[in-house]
C-alpha cells in the first residue's frame, strides 16, 4: 500500500492460523505493480478469491458490485465478475424469492418475480420489481409485510391500508415539526406494542396453567 504496509488479498484465514501456530514466516506473493495500489481492484480480487476458494457473503458482494459498477460501468463489471457474479446474483434472487414465499404470496406471484428478475440488471431493478409486486399483490400478504436483505441491510416491505398510510403521514409531519427522527418514534411505538403483546401472552399462559 502507499503507506508502506501490506494488505492480504487472499489467505487471511491461513495467516491467522499461522499466527496461532506461532509461525514467524509464511510463503506469499507480493503484488508491487502500480495497478495494485487501486483499492477497488484490491476489493474485487479479495471477493473473487473468496468466491473461488471459500464462502460468499451475498450482501457484501452486491455492495462491492455496485461500487465498482459506478466506476467501471455495467459491461466491464460483467466481464470482471464472469460466472462467479452470476452465482452470487442467483443466490440473491433465490433469497428474495424465499422471502416472497415466507410472506405468503401465492406461487403465481413468485413465478412473476422469477420471470421479471431474469431481465434485471442490478439490485435497483429488483427493488422496482418488488415494489410493483407489493403494489399489485400486497393485499394477499399473509401478515401484511415481507422482509429480505441486500447491501448489508435488512429491508421490510409493508402493505399499508389507506387508514394506515394516513396515520403514517401524520407521524411524518409531526416528526418534521418537532425535529424528531421517525425511526425513534416508530421504535418507541413498537416497543410499547411488544410489551403489551408479551403481557397478554403471559396472561394467556397463566390462564391455561390455572
Amino acid at each position: 500500500m502507499v503507506d508502506g504496509g501490506f494488505r492480504i488479498l487472499g489467505g487471511a484465514h491461513r495467516w491467522q492460523a499461522a499466527k496461532t501456530l506461532g509461525m514467524d514466516e509464511v510463503p506469499c506473493v507480493v503484488l508491487s505493480d502500480d495497478k495494485w495500489q487501486d483499492l477497488d481492484l484490491q476489493k474485487f480480487v479479495t471477493v473473487r478469491l473468496n468466491q473461488l476458494h471459500g464462502t460468499t457473503n451475498t450482501d457484501k458482494m452486491i455492495v462491492l458490485y455496485r461500487e465498482l459498477e459506478k466506476k467501471y460501468g455495467e459491461k466491464s463489471m460483467q466481464r470482471l465478475f464472469a460466472y462467479t457474479n452470476a452465482d452470487a446474483w442467483g443466490k440473491l434472487v433465490k433469497q428474495m424469492k424465499k422471502s416472497l414465499k415466507a410472506a405468503g404470496l401465492p406461487k403465481d406471484v413468485q413465478d412473476k418475480f422469477d420471470a421479471a428478475a431474469d431481465g434485471a440488471k442490478g439490485v435497483d431493478d429488483l427493488g422496482l420489481i418488488l415494489n410493483k409486486i407489493l403494489n399489485d399483490h400486497g393485499d394477499t400478504l399473509q401478515f401484511g409485510f415481507m422482509v429480505f436483505s441486500y447491501g448489508g441491510k435488512e429491508h421490510t416491505y409493508i402493505a399499508m391500508s389507506k387508514d394506515t398510510r394516513v396515520a403514517v403521514n401524520q407521524v411524518l409531519e409531526h416528526c418534521k415539526s418537532w425535529g424528531k427522527n421517525v425511526n425513534d418514534v416508530i421504535a418507541e411505538v413498537t416497543a410499547a406494542w411488544v410489551e403489551k403483546a408479551e403481557a397478554l401472552e403471559q396472561e394467556e399462559l397463566s390462564a391455561e396453567a390455572g
